[in-house]
């Protein structure tokens, strides 16, 4: 099995980001063997578009949906929704793709927009680490809405480590930390995003 990242090539409509995404997964902190994986999804999906004759922009939530139906059929091990959920992440952070449209309709999605608006506005942050953060935060809150409801004042340091640990094991970041911080602190003086400096 291929575990060297730099090994994986990508062709078709997605070869162009592959870069950038092979990047976001090592700043996450992916290890070598899970960002390789990743890598692998994302030329599986780029030749799957391209056999189709579709592009980037043509990827939309059904036809991720459909994509992971040939690999589930295939017998590939990656082939559910949270297994492509970083490669979208990534590609929405750039406007590559779009979010799906009832997600700014959820709590979860007015409070990710919410939370760009603050991180731009006051924190006034480069574009690339508000997208960062969003992506995080994106995971984090959706899954947690999807369980039942956010609830986030009655969320614990507890449920933050164990979506960091949950995440294949191959990644950290620091990010959850600061947007949980933000999204349970008072509206009229939100605290500060925790990260350390130079990140």
């Amino acid at each position: 099995m291929m575990r060297d990242p730099r090994r994986v090539g990508v062709i078709g409509p997605l070869a162009e980001y592959r870069d950038g995404f092979a990047a976001e997964l090592v700043g996450q902190g992916y290890t070598r063997e899970c960002a390789a994986r990743q890598l692998k999804l994302m030329a599986h999906l780029s030749r799957w578009l391209e056999s189709r004759g579709l592009g980037s922009g043509d990827l939309t939530p059904e036809r991720a949906e459909d994509f992971l139906g040939v690999r589930r059929a295939e017998g590939y091990i990656l082939f559910s929704e949270r297994a492509l959920r970083p490669l979208l992440a990534y590609l929405r952070g750039l406007g590559v793709v779009g979010d799906p449209q009832p997600a700014a309709c959820t709590p979860a999605g007015r409070l990710v927009e919410d939370y760009r608006r603050w991180l731009v506005s006051e924190r006034g942050l480069a574009d690339a680490t508000v997208a960062a953060y969003l992506r995080t935060a994106e995971l984090f809150l959706c899954r947690r809405e999807q369980r039942g409801g956010l609830h986030l004042e009655g969320l614990t340091a507890g449920e933050v480590r164990g979506f960091v640990v949950e995440q294949c094991r191959c990644s950290y970041s620091p990010r959850v930390e600061g947007c949980c911080r933000w999204s349970t602190a008072t509206p009229t003086r939100p605290s500060a995003p925790s990260h350390s400096k130079g990140r």
